[in-house]
C-alpha cells in the first residue's frame, strides 16, 4: 500500500513538466502575485482590525512555512529526497521557514534580515523561475507561493505592521547573508553537495553565467545583492528625507 502511493506520487512529480519562462502562463502568475502583494495589505490595512491583521499574518506566514514542509514530506514518501539538494540550506528554503518569526511572532529583527533578502534573491527568483511543473501542478503551487508570497509578507508587515527598515537594517542583512553563507560552506563540504551554488554554477542559465568564473561569480553577486538591498531602501530614504523637509529639518 505505502510503495503504491509513493509510486504515485513519483509519477505525479513527472506531469506537467511544460512551464516556461516569459511564457503567457508566467506572465499572467506575476500579474496575479502583484495584484494580491498590493491588494491584501491595502485590504487588511483599512478593512480589519488589530486582532484579524494579526491573524492574517500569520495565516500567509504559516501557509508558506506549510507548503515548504508538505513538499519535503511529499520527497520523503515518494523517496525522491535527497539531502544533497533537498535540505532547507537555499535562501529561499530557509526564509520559507523563518517567515513565521516575521508574520506569527512579530519579530522586526527577523524583518530587517528577510526584507531585503525578499527584495533581491526572491524578486529575482520570481522573473528567472527555476520551474519546471505548470499550474496547477502542486510544485508551482509552492515555487509561488515560496517566492512571491515572501515579498507579500514583507509589504504586509511594512503596511499593516508598520515595521520600516532602517539604514542598519541594511548591514543586518548583508551580515546575516554571509553568515549563512558560511554556514553553508561546511554544509556542501560535508554533504558533498552545491547550496547556493558556492561549488560551482548551476546547470541551467542564470544571471551567474554573466559573472564570471568561481570564485569570483560569488564576488559579484555579493555586490549585486547590495545593490538590490539599496535599491529596496531607496523609496524609504525618499520618504524620511521628505518628511524631514516637510518639518523644516
Amino acid at each position: 500500500m505505502l510503495q503504491d502511493i509513493a509510486i504515485s506520487i513519483q509519477e505525479y512529480f513527472k506531469q506537467n513538466l511544460t512551464f516556461e519562462t516569459f511564457s503567457l502562463e508566467h506572465i499572467v502568475t506575476l500579474i496575479v502575485c502583484l495584484i494580491l502583494i498590493i491588494f491584501i495589505p491595502r485590504y487588511a490595512n483599512r478593512k480589519l482590525n488589530e486582532i484579524q491583521q494579526k491573524k492574517l499574518g500569520a495565516f500567509l506566514g504559516w501557509l508558506i512555512a506549510g507548503t515548504y514542509i508538505f513538499s519535503l514530506l511529499l520527497m520523503l514518501a515518494s523517496g525522491n529526497f535527497n539531502v544533497k539538494t533537498d535540505l532547507p540550506l537555499q535562501l529561499c528554503r530557509f526564509t520559507n521557514l523563518a517567515i513565521v518569526l516575521v508574520m506569527v511572532w512579530r519579530k522586526y529583527f527577523w524583518f530587517e534580515i528577510i526584507f531585503f533578502w525578499a527584495f533581491a534573491g526572491m524578486l529575482q527568483a520570481s522573473f528567472t523561475p527555476e520551474l519546471d511543473h505548470s499550474f496547477p501542478h502542486w510544485f508551482f503551487i509552492r515555487y509561488w507561493l515560496g517566492h512571491p508570497g515572501i515579498i507579500l509578507c514583507m509589504v504586509y508587515a511594512v503596511v499593516v505592521f508598520k515595521f520600516i527598515p532602517t539604514l542598519k537594517s541594511i548591514g543586518k542583512s548583508f551580515v546575516a547573508v554571509n553568515v549563512f553563507m558560511l554556514l553553508i560552506v561546511g554544509f556542501n563540504y560535508l554533504l558533498d553537495a552545491n547550496y547556493l551554488w558556492l561549488r560551482h554554477k548551476p546547470v541551467f542559465p542564470t544571471l551567474m553565467d554573466f559573472c564570471g568564473p568561481w570564485p569570483y561569480y560569488i564576488i559579484i553577486l555579493e555586490l549585486l545583492a547590495l545593490f538590490h538591498f539599496i535599491l529596496a531602501y531607496l523609496p524609504f530614504a525618499i520618504s524620511n528625507r521628505m518628511k524631514r523637509i516637510k518639518n523644516g529639518r
